[in-house]
């Protein structure tokens, strides 16, 4: 109306009427989105899927495409190119190797008396019901096709037979191979999308194999106080 009309009381009129409408929406928006941060269980995700959608980055993972520059060449495969790529990937990089004995060196000195041996405390059927709680509710999984929704529905009937694996994983020293297992995506960060080398890994773990990360997390923090092992200086991963 303002672009057709010659009225400049119309056009003052339209003019304060777009603003209080705009003042409107975003006063609606910022009550929305202050809801959905106060609801979720984690907030840093929710704000970046708030701010990805504000600034139109959320559909930036869809329409991957079916070519991708993979050295001097275009290849079409994305599953083949992204097998050879990341398989190939170490060969292609320079290792260096750590000085071992310097390590243990630098580790001796540092721990005169030597490292106290961790102690083995057992799993409890408790423990492994509340680490269930802990888990988020998603309905994606990893190469056993069962979700977290669904394992944490079940908790009750699985929570027995889980805790006895987790006591004999730990007291024989053996990590199944079962529970390495992942299902490896590949996400879309930045730049060109037909760059591979732009794409980085995400591994989905099944839910025991989380399970069994965050009761050896506990009991690898605990150790690592108790000790003293940990410095004021240590950060970071």
């Amino acid at each position: 109306m303002i672009k057709t009309t010659n009225s400049p009381i119309i056009k003052a009129f339209c003019t304060q009427y777009s603003t209080r409408i705009q003042e409107v929406i975003k006063k609606a928006k910022r009550l929305y989105y202050n809801e959905l941060i106060k609801a979720s269980r984690n907030e840093n995700k929710t704000l970046w899927k708030i701010t990805n959608k504000e600034t139109c980055k959320s559909n930036l993972t869809k329409n991957i495409p079916m070519e991708f520059n993979f050295g001097n060449s275009f290849q079409i495969n994305p599953a083949n190119v992204f097998n050879k790529y990341y398989l190939n990937i170490i060969d292609d990089q320079k290792i260096q190797e750590a000085n071992i004995e310097s390590t243990k060196f630098s580790l001796n000195e540092a721990f005169c008396q030597g490292f106290a041996e961790i102690i083995n405390i057992p799993i409890t059927d408790s423990e492994v019901k509340c680490t269930f709680k802990l888990l988020k509710n998603k309905n994606s999984s990893g190469y056993d096709g069962i979700s977290n929704k669904i394992m944490k529905a079940g908790c009750d009937h699985i929570s027995k037979p889980l805790t006895n694996i987790l006591n004999m994983s730990l007291t024989q020293g053996i990590y199944s191979n079962q529970l390495k297992y992942s299902i490896i995506k590949s996400v879309y960060k930045h730049g060109d999308k037909a760059q591979i080398s732009i794409y980085r890994l995400v591994f989905v773990l099944n839910g025991c194999s989380k399970i069994m990360e965050i009761v050896i997390s506990r009991r690898l923090k605990k150790h690592l106080g108790m000790c003293n092992i940990l410095t004021s200086e240590q950060y970071g991963f």
